[in-house]
């Protein structure tokens, strides 16, 4: 079951209309990884919300609430 961070993120994803290797392999990683860190399984890496940003052009307010909810999660 995915939290309000990795719902995010897979409706990024989604609303791009990527599937999760496609994610994975603009931001270099797995698509294991990518799905681990949507999930909560892996912690979400430091460059990951900024690689968002860069690589998808997502807004600030987004970023921030990413951020937010990355730092919130499991709490």
């Amino acid at each position: 079951m995915l939290d309000n961070f990795g719902r995010l993120v897979r409706d990024i994803r989604i609303t791009r209309s990527l599937l999760l290797y496609d994610m994975a392999k603009t931001l270099d990683i797995s698509p294991a990884e990518l799905s681990a860190i949507e999930t909560g399984r892996k912690p979400v890496p430091d460059w990951f919300i900024p690689a968002l940003k860069e690589k998808y052009g997502i807004g600030d307010t987004c970023a921030k609430t990413l951020t937010f909810l990355a730092k919130n999660r499991g709490a």
